[in-house]
């Protein structure tokens, strides 16, 4: 695979190790890339952010210059939050996942292995269909291509979700299904286009003489 872009991401090295082909070719030149600078984040204020890696999504947490990611690092978060006083943050999972009681209402809550193993990982067609191997959500998605930029792995830590091996073995798979598979044009005219759609060329547009 070979690698475009003035960032350099911690995978990068195994150009050397693995080759270059210039058929898989990962342009990371971006105006809109999401850089992130911790220096400039709030001290006590929690960041959770979706990485959405070579078809899988990745939630991660970022809380005083420090990431969490493992399930004990989330219930560690949890009693540094509960401590700050800040249980309005809590990291929380639904009440399936819960074992939750009124008899344990007053009890701390604890994330549960079964939760973590389904949002974590989880399969999706999002790189495929934006074209892009590796995004970062730059709010709550909601499905548009706005939700979503380009980013940095290494600037988010994401190596402590996966070995610099993986992640470069992973992106370079996905950039050659992106050659096997090239975005077909679209040669229809306009009128065309509207009607694929479901609409009417004459009753679904006030026509002006």
């Amino acid at each position: 695979m070979k690698i475009l872009g003035k960032y350099k991401d911690y995978y990068d090295y195994l150009q050397g190790i693995y080759g270059v082909d210039p058929l898989l070719t990962f342009d990371r030149r971006y105006e809109d890339m999401l850089l992130r600078r911790p220096d400039e984040e709030a001290k006590d204020k929690l960041i959770s952010k979706y990485l959405w890696v070579a078809g899988k999504r990745y939630s991660l947490y970022y809380y005083n210059g420090a990431t969490y990611y493992t399930l004990d690092e989330l219930n560690n978060l949890n009693d540094i939050l509960t401590e700050k006083k800040q249980e309005q943050d809590h990291i929380r999972q639904p009440w399936k996942y819960s074992n939750w009681s009124w008899k344990s209402r007053n009890k701390k809550e604890i994330l549960t292995q079964e939760w973590w193993d389904i949002q974590n990982a989880k399969p999706t067609n999002l790189n495929i269909k934006l074209r892009n191997p590796v995004l970062i959500s730059t709010n709550t998605p909601r499905g548009t291509k706005e939700d979503y930029s380009p980013c940095i792995l290494k600037q988010w830590d994401f190596h402590k979700v996966m070995s610099a091996e993986e992640a470069y073995k992973q992106i370079s798979a996905m950039m050659g299904y992106f050659v096997d598979h090239p975005v077909i044009p679209n040669k229809q005219s306009n009128i065309e286009k509207l009607l694929s759609h479901g609409f009417d060329n004459k009753k679904s547009f006030r026509h002006r003489k």
